[in-house]
């Protein structure tokens, strides 16, 4: 079993390096530290070409990795920027990504979906990502969008027109709730710049027109009150996904929200900020354990 302590000697190391703030915050429940990167201004993005792990040798990358696997408690954010390493280095781990990747129901109650970035190792996978385009539930597709942004073939990226298209007419607020239209903006940005195939420049254009005749992020700004609404949606889709919350409970309505024990940590970058901090007060200002720190919100326990 991986070391959750050398894990995070690594970690600690490479924010270090990448100069990086963080904390360090003990979890009962597991008897270990987890490392919560803080800084979100300077953190990598899932999609951004760095890493902060890309020097860590095969030996560091394969505890990292097994610690994913294993479902050890780590950041969200640190999950993920590890993920970010399969395509080049998951091979040291292929056959325990493969059995959980390639098992016949996949579990989503915990962030091994960023695993599903190994299949951007090899053009061989190409079949298997377009399906699972057609199958992972949304808010699960981290990892396979990397795998589509590594591999990049023409199929791939026809078939996330035909995807992104299909997900925008069901929902014209698509990926606001889930981050995903930070994915969907990032391809579009990729594509505009670099197709790797000419004749793949008309779809584009068409697909392009289409997300901004229909996409709402790139169309208008919703009402305000429907921002509102989507927000704290996203707000509630969040946290009940995020594992620090399983020592939350949850009664209908999102800002009636109780912790009971530990110090869990909620953090989102929020566009515009000077927008939503508003929101975000609104709805927990008036609640002992919710403290507001610029516009980032933070839940501490009620003592």
């Amino acid at each position: 079993m991986t070391s959750v302590n050398e894990v995070n000697e690594i970690i600690i190391r490479q924010l270090k390096l990448n100069n990086l703030e963080y904390d360090c915050v003990f979890d009962p429940e597991e008897s270990c530290e987890i490392v919560l990167c803080n800084d979100f201004e300077h953190f990598p993005r899932l999609l951004d070409e760095k890493c902060i792990f890309s020097d860590c040798t095969d030996a560091e990358l394969v505890q990292l990795f097994n610690a994913v696997i294993e479902r050890k408690y780590l950041d969200f954010d640190i999950i993920g920027e590890i993920c970010k390493m399969l395509p080049e280095k998951g091979f040291l781990v292929s056959d325990k990504l493969e059995k959980i990747i390639f098992q016949t129901e996949f579990d989503y109650s915990d962030y091994q979906l960023f695993l599903f970035a190994y299949l951007g190792c090899d053009k061989k996978y190409e079949a298997k990502v377009i399906e699972f385009l057609d199958t992972i539930s949304t808010d699960f597709r981290d990892g396979l969008f990397i795998a589509c942004d590594r591999l990049n073939t023409p199929s791939i990226i026809r078939k996330m027109f035909e995807k992104f298209t299909q997900w925008i007419s069901a929902d014209v607020d698509y990926g606001f709730c889930t981050g995903e239209c930070a994915a969907l903006k990032y391809f579009i940005k990729k594509w505009e710049h670099s197709l790797p195939a000419e004749d793949l420049q008309p779809e584009f254009l068409k697909f392009k027109s289409f997300v901004e005749k229909n996409w709402s992020p790139m169309r208008t700004e919703p009402e305000t009150e429907n921002r509102e609404n989507i927000f704290v949606q996203f707000f509630y889709d969040y946290l009940v996904r995020n594992w620090l919350v399983l020592r939350a409970t949850f009664t209908p309505k999102l800002y009636e929200i109780k912790v009971y024990d530990s110090y869990l940590d909620f953090s989102a970058i929020l566009e515009p900020a000077e927008q939503f901090c508003p929101i975000i007060k609104h709805h927990f200002s008036n609640f002992q354990n919710v403290q507001i720190i610029d516009h980032f919100l933070f839940f501490v326990p009620a003592h």
